[in-house]
This record gives structure tokens, sequence and C-alpha cells, in this order.
């Protein structure tokens, strides 16, 4: 029987469920505007998950919720983050509300008359699922620094505040999932295995203050650098959508 062990405290598990709810209200936000992939998503769920069927109100809130930032990229990784999440829910986190949640979705859900689908092909869900696979694009993690920290520093405090940032993302992902590698989020989990690409940029400090509002606001998953009360870095994991060039306007670092 698989023993589980739970995180160190009480809060790294909420922040952990609240984090895979997120997940699960961007998955059925894009599978009530994609038709074949609800159906996929409900087919899954079916499969996977224990039966489970209530009536959750934060169906209603979904068209409003701020979801772009945990929306797969495109079709391949939205398939994936469907079985990290169904797996991680039900060996690890049956307790979790995203689990109520898609389940009441799967309940709610009714197939559009007339369409036809191909089979769909259910992969095992298993640890080295989706862990490698050359033709997937690597999703980038990403730092976006403040000039002034840029202009007052020398290149070495550069790569340590980057080597530093991007350790302890993984860091605070492995904490979620009792040090398994193989559970991370599959963005996080390819990009760790394979060829860790980053992606930096700077932005004035003012304006990097005023992305940390809007961040915090919207509890989107990223590492922040202070010192002496001052924004130095904001770090992006690869699971998260984000473009720091567009979204934020960053630039490219010389």
């Amino acid at each position: 029987m698989k023993k589980r062990i739970e995180p160190s405290t009480i809060k790294e598990t909420d922040k952990y469920l609240a984090l895979l709810m997120k997940h699960a209200e961007a998955l059925i936000y894009r599978a009530n505007h994609d038709t074949e992939f609800a159906f996929f998503l409900r087919t899954c769920i079916n499969f996977f998950l224990s039966p489970e069927v209530n009536i959750d109100s934060n169906l209603s809130s979904l068209e409003s919720s701020f979801i772009k930032p945990f929306l797969p990229k495109d079709d391949t990784w939205s398939r994936e983050r469907v079985f990290w999440l169904i797996r991680e829910i039900e060996d690890y986190r049956p307790e979790s509300e995203a689990r109520l949640l898609l389940s009441t979705w799967s309940s709610l859900f009714t197939e559009p008359e007339d369409v036809v689908f191909g089979i769909i092909g259910l992969a095992i869900i298993g640890p080295t699922l989706g862990l490698i696979n050359k033709k997937k694009k690597i999703n980038s993690l990403q730092i976006v620094f403040s000039n002034e920290f840029l202009e007052d520093s020398s290149t070495s405090e550069q790569i340590s505040v980057t080597h530093s940032m991007s350790t302890q993302i993984v860091s605070e992902a492995l904490g979620f999932v009792d040090g398994d590698a193989y559970r991370l989020e599959p963005e996080l989990r390819q990009w760790l295995f394979s060829d860790r690409h980053l992606l930096s940029g700077s932005i004035k400090n003012d304006e990097l203050e005023g992305i940390l509002v809007f961040l915090e606001n919207e509890k989107i998953p990223c590492l922040i650098e202070k010192k002496n009360g001052k924004t130095l870095a904001i770090a992006f994991p690869p699971t998260i959508n984000i473009d720091i060039y567009s979204d934020f306007e960053a630039k490219t670092l010389s």
C-alpha cells in the first residue's frame, strides 16, 4: 500500500491544495471553450477518479476568475496536466477541493449532439508520464530583475540571485510532493530533467513593485527576491503561463 507522507506544515499543505484547485479551474475553463478537450477531460475524470458527485458553487465563478497564468500553453501540455492533476489528487490529495470540482464538473457535463470523436488514447498514469519528449517544447523558468539591482550589482551577484531563485522554486515544489521529483507539475518536471532553459529581463523598479502587488492579489505562484524592503527580482516556474516580455514589457538582458 502506498504510504502518504504529509508535508511538514499545515501552511504548506494549504498552499498546495490551493495550487491544485487553480490547476483544476484552468483545465475546466479550457474545457468550457474547447469541446474536444472537454470530452477528453471528462473521460479521464470518469476513468481515473473514484466516483463522487456533488454540486460545487465554485463552478459558477470560473468565467470571471483570473485563469490565464494557469492555462497550459497548448493541447499537449493540457493533456499532460490532466494526467498529472488526477494522479496527484487520487493518490495523494483525495481531500482536495480540486477533486470535488472535477467530479462536479464531470457530472454536469453534457455531451454535444451530433459530434463524432476519434478514439482517445489514455496513457497509464505513472511517474515517467511525459518525462522525456524531444518533440515537445520545454517551457522556460523566467526571472525579471529591477533595473536598479542590475545597475548596482556585479555579474557574479546576478548569477548568484538567478541560481538561488531557480533552486528555491524547485525546492518549494519538491516540498509539496514529499521530495518525489516525478510528482512535480509536468512542465517543471520536464524542465528539471531536460535543458534548464532560462529567460530573463529587466523592468523599471516602480513597475516591478506594481507587478508584485498584482501577482499577490491574484495569488499567482512566483518567487520574490527582496533586499532592504526593495524587490530585486521575481521568478516564475515553467508551469505559469506568463511571458515577461509581452505581459510585463520586460527588456531582454544584454
